[in-house]
């Protein structure tokens, strides 16, 4: 298995966010549209902020990428927290 089957070049070069199709602020964007309204007004705000009249947004695919996102932070944090718990454990010693 190649490396680009698990991450394909574009995620690589274009810091897109694992498991979401978007580039960092794209998916600031839909993170804060999913927050803060309802997925179907967000995916027809977004479809016409970022004009795709000819391939609307989804509001399902707007709560995916939501989900993914907000996956994304909480498994972050958790690293982060383990990353100190491991560190306070060995001062502790």
């Amino acid at each position: 298995m190649h490396v680009t089957v698990l991450f394909p070049p574009q995620d690589r070069d274009w810091s897109l966010v694992a498991g979401v199709p978007l580039t960092p602020v794209a998916a600031e964007r839909v993170a804060r549209e999913g927050a803060l309204e309802a997925f179907e007004s967000s995916a027809r705000a977004l479809t016409i902020d970022w004009h795709l009249t000819d391939q609307p947004l989804d509001g399902t695919e707007i709560k995916r990428w939501s989900e993914r996102l907000g996956q994304g932070l909480v498994d972050q944090r958790g690293q982060e927290v383990a990353a100190l718990e491991r560190g306070l454990s060995r001062k502790a010693r």
